[in-house]
């Protein structure tokens, strides 16, 4: 007998009435269907909360990249990475092959390249030095003749 069915014949035998032979299947029939059902809703509820927490998760690399693209401005490599792979304008204060240089950035760790900037996709030097990084602006608009 499971733990819903004794419960229920507990509630039953309070109500002081007695327990007759079709009232025990009627009953038994109705706990099988509950038991059932709840079995359902409780994977159908661990299913929406996983889809809810990976949708958090989205929301908030959303929000990262949201911010990277709306500040456009120097972020120290101490407050935040790039969330992204990609191409990133860095500051390197003190290299003598220029301060301002466009690196790549891997987010993670591969046999072949570390975490961090890099001059190509393929290479990371330890950041380069790289202290500070942002987006790459867009090109200015052409002006035309008219």
């Amino acid at each position: 007998m499971s733990e819903l069915q004794g419960l229920a014949l507990r509630k039953w035998a309070q109500l002081g009435k007695p327990l007759i032979d079709g009232d025990a299947r009627k009953l038994e029939a109705l706990l099988t269907a509950l038991e059932s059902d709840n079995a359902d809703l409780n994977a159908e509820l661990t299913e929406t909360i996983a889809a809810v927490s990976d949708l958090m998760d989205d929301n908030a690399e959303l929000r990262r990249q949201l911010t990277d693209v709306a500040t456009n401005e120097w972020v120290p490599i101490y407050l935040r990475l790039p969330t992204q792979n990609g191409k990133y304008l860095v500051y390197r204060p003190g290299s003598a092959e220029g301060k301002l240089r466009v690196a790549y950035f891997c987010t993670e760790r591969t046999h072949e390249l570390n975490k961090g900037f890099g001059p190509s996709k393929f290479h990371s030097l330890a950041f380069l030095s790289v202290t500070h990084w942002m987006l790459i602006p867009e090109p200015p608009e052409e002006a035309t003749d008219e």
